[in-house]
């Protein structure tokens, strides 16, 4: 069974109030806490091939807000019962989520503003090429300057400035929602970035075995775009 979600929708959660098991197989969501101010810390892109609402109900990060970013489409997980190979999916699900968080906190807390976005870009490029979404270096890129802010703990004119140095120093390239790595090699360089990304073979497999599932418009975040 299938779910499919337009732009800002929360996705499913229990009866309980914690997150549904489901595995994106179209779109971006976002993993988020809101501050009292309207602030707010992203904690995870949630990309085509990864999970949410896996393992224990009880789980912190099966309790933060969650919603859709683009238009989404879900599907439901079966019940593991003795499949091993579905057991074995979710676990290497749960090994990749975990790795990224704590990434992420390495990131926030020790890197530099211009550091942090390479990496996340890096990042995010691995991802999406280890479930056959990046040519040629370019792959779709729909977060707003806002998002990508919200994730990096950074303003958004902060966010701005960096982008631009790095289209200036030959590094990237953005167009209609789509960016372009165009020198890895020195991004890698210049962030202290290792492309390590775990569990890569076993969300490849559950990404490539869904059913096929029809296309979506391209969604419309609500903010400003990442161009200048």
């Amino acid at each position: 069974m299938l779910n499919v979600l337009k732009p800002g929708t929360p996705l499913p959660r229990n009866e309980d109030g914690s997150l549904a098991p489901r595995q994106v197989t179209a779109g971006w969501a976002i993993l988020h806490i809101p501050l009292s101010d309207g602030r707010r810390q992203v904690l995870a892109f949630v990309l085509p091939g990864d999970s949410v609402g896996l393992r224990a109900r009880e789980r912190p990060l099966n309790r933060v807000q969650a919603q859709a970013l683009t238009n989404l489409q879900l599907a439901q997980y079966p019940p593991p019962g003795d499949n091993g190979a579905a057991a074995c999916s979710l676990f290497g699900a749960a090994v990749a989520e975990e790795s990224l968080l704590v990434d992420h906190i390495v990131k926030l807390g020790r890197k530099t503003a211009y550091e942090r976005t390479i990496h996340t870009l890096l990042e995010i490029h691995d991802r999406l090429a280890a479930v056959g979404m990046v040519e040629n270096g370019a792959f779709d890129f729909p977060p707003t300057q806002e998002v990508l802010a919200d994730a990096l703990g950074l303003s958004i004119v902060h966010v701005n400035r960096v982008l631009k140095q790095l289209r200036q120093e030959g590094m990237i390239a953005i167009a209609h929602r789509r960016l372009i790595l165009l020198d890895r090699r020195r991004m890698q360089a210049r962030c202290d970035y290792a492309s390590t990304f775990l569990a890569t073979s076993l969300r490849a497999i559950a990404f490539a075995a869904r059913a096929d599932t029809p296309s979506f418009p391209p969604g419309e975040p609500e903010t400003r775009e990442l161009k200048s």
